[in-house]
């Protein structure tokens, strides 16, 4: 059996532990990422894992599924709680053991870089925002806009002279994602009509349509599975037991989880989301809650519609 034949390493019957007899040990003879082990086991000993950090652990443990290790890989990012000096602890005991060998050099490029875009601002890896349960994490009055949506090509996000801003966005639900075409047109229509009305000073004209043609659309609806579950325990941090929804970043997808209920309005959350608004704080009592809260009586409220106007109207001021 050669457990890695990337390694040169691993065709030498007579090394131990790829060459290295006095920092590791392998009782089974066959577990060659020890040294990783030992790596991560550091880092976890140290301090808490920041955003950027477990973003770019996440390419790791995506290399490491490669080779079939993902799960020991996994459970260290779990234990972990790092900084990027750490990290860089990390990578220099890669490269000293067997960067040389297993062509790992990209990936070390790619950690680096994605940890110095994340300490400069640049989500685009992000974890945008799910729907689960609890009280919401990156609760903000701010908008992320979606510039992709926003250009005088596609234009379908506009401002006009009177103030009026509008959305024309198309939506293909997918067979697979767990919801019914109707299921998806009562959503929309709620949230069409939430978000449409005045505000303070202009006017949101929110037109959200199921296309029954994917070439049609702006946006897919999937089904969470698997791999997105992963994908998002890995970068919240959080457990995807209770997920119903959840958008990544910038992509032109909305997820939807198994737990998912039409009458908690996580598609109308997560759509918001999509547009770029953060969380809003879960009501007290019996109040409502802003649909961006993850409070049992929740709807759009003015204020949503009022954070959205103002975000994008802001954002056009910029284009200018």
């Amino acid at each position: 059996m050669v457990q890695a034949p990337e390694n040169i390493q691993s065709l030498n019957r007579y090394s131990y532990v790829m060459n290295n007899p006095l920092n590791a040990t392998d009782p089974s003879g066959y577990v060659w990422v020890t040294l990783v082990v030992m790596a991560l086991k550091a880092i976890a000993a140290s301090a808490a894992v920041s955003s950027a950090v477990a973003t770019a652990i996440g390419y790791v443990l995506t290399a490491y599924k490669f080779y079939g290790y993902y799960q020991m890989a996994r459970g260290v990012l779990a234990a972990s709680k790092g900084n990027s000096a750490m990290i860089g602890k990390f990578v220099g005991g890669m490269i000293k053991s067997y960067a040389k060998s297993m062509a790992i050099n990209g990936l070390i490029a790619g950690f680096s870089n994605l940890v110095l875009s994340k300490s400069q601002g640049n989500g685009n890896t992000d974890l945008a925002s799910g729907d689960t349960s609890g009280q919401p994490d990156n609760i903000s009055n701010n908008v992320k806009t979606r510039g992709d949506l926003m250009d005088s090509i596609k234009g379908k996000i506009t401002l006009s002279k009177d103030g009026t801003l509008k959305f024309n966005v198309n939506v293909y639900n997918r067979e697979d994602s767990g919801l019914t075409n109707d299921e998806v047109d009562a959503e929309f229509n709620a949230f069409n009509k939430g978000y449409s009305g005045p505000t303070d000073d202009g006017r949101v004209e929110m037109n959200l349509t199921r296309v029954d043609e994917l070439s049609d659309a702006d946006v897919t609806i999937n089904d969470c599975t698997y791999d997105c579950t992963e994908r998002y325990e890995m970068l919240s941090g959080k457990s995807a037991y209770n997920l119903k929804g959840v958008v990544f970043g910038r992509e032109n997808k909305v997820y939807i989880g198994y737990n998912y209920q039409s009458g908690e309005k996580t598609l109308q959350h997560e759509f918001s989301h999509y547009l770029g608004l953060k969380h809003q704080a879960n009501a007290e009592g019996n109040a409502v809650g802003s649909i961006r809260s993850y409070s049992e009586s929740r709807e759009i409220l003015a204020i949503d519609r009022q954070h959205l106007y103002s975000g994008y109207v802001r954002a056009f001021n910029n284009i200018k």
